[in-house]
């Protein structure tokens, strides 16, 4: 059953002082942030049919709904037009400039993963890396008098990336379709795109190389540091929080790393969740690599063993780690984050 429902309410005012609280407009990510909600015993109606945009959260009180792209949360959250959101992580640093002074990604909520990746054509049987790809785009330039073509809709995080490796000779063409056509229609040599399950892009003839991975995206639970938090809405935070923390602030969260393939992750995922654990990092699909997450301190040797039996080569846990905030501790650290933002500005 859905946890939320269209569903004709008398469409009030909007709520003074009350937390905005920004929420997908539709689509999957919709139906998984309900579903969330839903372990903590929230739920939420739309006003309405599913073209109005606004709605109430059953089970906190002073919480006013507003549906949103996932595309517009960014700048809404960064102006203070909303007070939290759920969006990708891949969305905020994208589209928010100096998004660390605006916005606090405040969870985690190990759903809607995707990888922001560089790839390049198959055929370029040499170019397994970034330091190929450099070599490439030199003789590009040499061969063809004008730099190497890389679309992209993430060109913040894709020039930022090229910089950071001394990756030069290219040029980013701005791509609002299916980037992942661009270079069959010949309109760019490589892209940097999204991907989840690698199927696009081995069906368009793209690898992503080696050591391509730009970002290991997921959906966040996010505050606002430029909103006007009354009190009212702060108190609303607070409930929210502790209900979506579902452990005690006591509960230690300790962090894993393990390095397993992603069949074997896969196959580990179902027991790993019902544990407790979360995943901040996995490893590119059909490939080996580094998988973490984290597991309260009473279930890591179960994790472990977990992970070892699915394949994993090596697994490490850190003993000695801070908690992870969750709950009123998780409520406390965005206060005092709130607080240094007025202090700063």
């Amino acid at each position: 059953m859905s946890a939320y429902s269209a569903t004709s309410v008398n469409d009030a005012k909007a709520d003074a002082g009350a937390l905005r609280f920004g929420l997908p407009s539709k689509g999957r990510l919709q139906q998984q942030t309900a579903d969330f909600l839903a372990t903590a015993g929230i739920t939420f109606v739309k006003s309405g049919s599913d073209r109005e945009y606004a709605g109430e959260l059953h089970g906190i009180d002073g919480v006013e709904l507003v549906f949103l792209q996932a595309g517009e949360m960014p700048e809404k959250l960064s102006r203070g037009e909303i007070h939290l959101g759920v969006t990708g992580e891949d969305l905020i640093r994208e589209r928010s400039p100096v998004w660390e002074k605006r916005i606090a990604l405040l969870r985690a909520l190990d759903f809607g993963h995707a990888d922001l990746v560089v790839a390049v054509p198959k055929c370029w049987i040499d170019v397994a890396t970034i330091d190929d790809l450099d070599d490439v785009a030199a003789d590009f330039r040499a061969r063809h008098g004008h730099p190497l073509r890389i679309a992209t809709k993430y060109t913040r995080l894709a020039r930022g990336f090229f910089r950071e490796r001394g990756v030069a000779n290219y040029r980013l063409v701005d791509s609002q379709g299916a980037t992942e056509g661009t270079v069959s229609a010949g309109s760019a040599e490589a892209i940097v795109d999204i991907t989840s399950s690698g199927e696009t892009l081995r069906a368009n003839h793209l690898k992503v190389l080696e050591d391509g991975l730009i970002l290991q995206s997921q959906a966040q639970l996010c505050g606002s540091l430029t909103a006007n938090w009354s009190p009212k809405a702060v108190a609303a935070l607070r409930s929210l929080l502790t209900g979506l923390g579902g452990q005690s602030p006591m509960t230690r969260e300790l962090p894993i790393a393990a390095k397993i393939d992603s069949d074997g992750l896969d196959r580990a995922e179902p027991a790993l969740k019902r544990l407790g654990a979360l995943f901040t990092q996995r490893p590119l699909k059909g490939f080996p690599g580094e998988a973490k997450l984290t597991a309260p301190s009473d279930k890591v040797g179960l994790c472990v063993d977990v992970l070892t039996a699915a394949g994993a080569e090596t697994v490490e846990t850190e003993a000695g780690a801070q908690p992870m905030v969750q709950g009123t501790s998780l409520f406390e650290s965005f206060v005092a984050r709130l607080e240094n933002a007025r202090s700063a500005s």
